[in-house]
């Protein structure tokens, strides 16, 4: 009679050890899964981070080809950005006048114009260019 029990408390040992395996083995999946939707979620924010960068440094390069004479550097202007239709661009000058100079000058006068992005989830990419 003990040798039947000692096969029921092996035999029950056993299927405790595939429990406990079984409950390692869907938590590791589930992790593993968990991270992968994670670094997929970064690695699109990063792409779209990277279009933004791309999107304004073209409008920058469009501006600095401009002529100071250029209504784009007197008026602000706007519009879509090539290849996201969603996405917004401004460009918004305005006429700094720079009073701390310190060459002889009594004031310094440029054009310093902000390149905005806005994408419809309210993300928002600013840089600056001036014109002498």
């Amino acid at each position: 009679m003990k040798a039947s029990r000692s096969k029921r408390s092996r035999a029950g040992h056993l299927l405790v050890e595939a429990l406990a395996g079984g409950v390692l083995l869907s938590l590791t999946l589930a992790a593993i899964s968990s991270g992968e939707v994670a670094a997929s979620r970064s690695l699109t924010r990063g792409i779209e981070e990277l279009e933004r960068e791309r999107a304004a440094a073209e409008r920058l390069e469009y501006l600095r080809a401009q002529p100071p004479g250029s209504p784009v550097w007197r008026s602000p202007s706007g519009g879509t950005v090539p290849g996201h239709p969603d996405w917004a661009w401004t460009i918004t000058p305005e006429l700094v006048e720079d009073l701390d100079v310190r060459v002889g000058f009594p004031s310094f006068r440029y054009v310093r114009a902000r390149v905005t992005i806005v994408t419809p989830d309210g993300r928002t990419l600013v840089r600056e260019v001036l014109r002498w």
